[in-house]
């Protein structure tokens, strides 16, 4: 090799290796802070549970309230989330009565339109997402998965 062309190398290596410093690339997804029963009771944001949450179930009221039941293959939790709702509206996730454990997690639209619930532990169990309508009274809720 020329003492030309190892120069060139030379400057091509370090703009490659500064455009790699410099250059923005796309932030690392954080990884999820529980798994199953340890994530009972947390909050699927902080946790990063959500990153991954899909959509399992959804049921719509008759006001157009929208229910989902939520759930995170990686950290094998489970929480309910409503859409489209009043303050005061309701949201809970919950386990069948008949179950030996039967967890639930609840919470109320204080502002806006939305509310989600913490998670409950999904390994090798089911949920199911319920939403209450304050102004009438109503109760709809998904299937169990």
């Amino acid at each position: 090799m020329t003492r030309a062309q190892r120069t060139m190398a030379g400057i091509l290596t370090m703009i490659a290796v500064s455009v790699l410093l410099v250059a923005p690339g796309s932030p690392a997804s954080a990884a999820a802070s529980c798994y199953a029963e340890r994530c009972q009771g947390l909050d699927p944001s902080s946790t990063n549970c959500n990153a991954d949450g899909k959509t399992l179930a959804t049921r719509v009221s008759t006001k157009n309230v929208l229910v989902r039941l939520r759930w995170s293959p990686t950290c094998r939790a489970a929480w309910a989330r409503i859409d489209r709702a009043s303050v005061g509206d309701r949201v809970r996730v919950q386990r069948p009565l008949d179950y030996p454990i039967h967890d639930f997690e609840a919470a109320t639209v204080t502002s806006g339109s939305s509310a989600y619930t913490r998670m409950i532990n999904d390994l090798g169990l089911v949920a199911q997402a319920c939403g209450r309508d304050i102004s009438e009274g109503e109760l709809a809720c998904t299937t169990f998965h």
